[in-house]
């Protein structure tokens, strides 16, 4: 649940105080422009001059003419990378396929070259194979090369990284194709910080998480709750209840600080809440609802762990449970 200030129905409702490659591929690196070439084989030479001459004074012109002549003999060397995915998501320690592909952008003419995977940019410590290797291509044929990149630990996720396709060819051709990669945690760990301080929040449990590994660094994203649906039921309320049924997490979004550490998330009945169920009779009751907790990444939120919320009540005591941990207390 968040622990960002609540609004005034929330609270009158007494509720529990309290989310791989996912792009499209990128687009295929175009082929320069290659003057002179009206028959769109990328070599200027007897079949457009023909065709210049063919159609003088209604397609073509004496620019044309002149066009094709100063750039007579000439092969527009031509090459496009491309990679299966703008965006690519990897689990710290952990690695994830992609493809990247080498396009042989002459139409008729075969060509060799080569090409290298890398990271480009950013914090992450990323290990890319292949690195790099050679090719050799028939006229408008592509090569697709089945790649991974791993996310070393330790490292740092403060941001994303990019990974380069870089591809040569002959004549001094170059594409390159790029996509960020975005590290997420394996999970989190749960840690109890105490009860509530004061007030109508004595009965709510507090509680930090921390991101894993710990020898990575995600300080300065932000993590948020979301409802996967499925929770209840609460076995407190009932029909004509003054508060509604709480089956779902309320919502919040928390930075992540030093050593990982966000929060707090807090769990648990508030006061009103626990003194209306006990006049009415309905304790002991309880509730629990899953958490699924989502990491801020370029192209979207990733899920990195579904948690487990509970609280209740008996006559004496409340809890307050996260993640498979409860804790209790006497109440008030």
């Amino acid at each position: 649940m968040s622990s960002r200030p609540r609004t005034l129905a929330a609270l009158a409702a007494g509720l529990c105080a309290s989310l791989a490659a996912h792009a499209a591929p990128t687009t295929p690196t175009p082929p320069p422009p290659c003057p002179g070439d009206f028959s769109s084989d990328r070599v200027v030479n007897f079949t457009d001059l023909n065709r210049v001459l063919s159609n003088f004074g209604t397609l073509y012109n004496f620019a044309d003419l002149n066009t094709v002549l100063s750039n007579f003999g000439r092969t527009c060397w031509a090459v496009g990378a491309q990679l299966s995915s703008a965006d690519v998501v990897v689990v710290a320690g952990q690695a994830v396929a992609f493809q990247a592909t080498v396009i042989n952008q002459m139409p008729s003419l075969a060509q060799t070259g080569n090409y290298t995977i890398a990271k480009s940019a950013g914090p992450s410590a990323l290990f890319i194979t292949p690195a790099n290797g050679g090719w050799t291509l028939n006229g408008g044929q592509s090569l697709v090369i089945g790649a991974q990149v791993f996310a070393q630990i330790p490292s740092d996720a403060t941001a994303p990284s990019t990974v380069t396709l870089n591809a040569t060819g002959q004549g001094g051709a170059v594409a390159a194709a790029a996509a960020r990669v975005c590290v997420i945690p394996t999970g989190e760990t749960n840690a109890w910080v105490g009860w509530g301080a004061a007030g109508n929040t004595t009965s709510v449990g507090r509680w930090n998480g921390t991101l894993t590994p710990a020898n990575v660094n995600f300080t300065g994203r932000s993590v948020t709750e979301r409802d996967p649906g499925g929770g209840g039921p609460d076995s407190c309320w009932f029909n004509g209840s003054n508060f509604a049924a709480f089956t779902a997490i309320t919502g919040g979004t928390w930075a992540v600080g030093a050593a990982n550490l966000w929060g707090e998330d807090n769990v648990g009945w508030f006061g009103t809440a626990v003194t209306y169920y006990r006049a009415q009779m309905r304790v002991p009751c309880s509730t629990s609802f899953p958490q699924r907790m989502v990491i801020d990444c370029p192209a979207g939120e990733e899920r990195y762990q579904t948690n487990t919320l509970g609280c209740g009540m008996t006559a004496t005591q409340v809890s307050s449970t996260r993640s498979g941990t409860t804790q209790n207390r006497v109440w008030p």
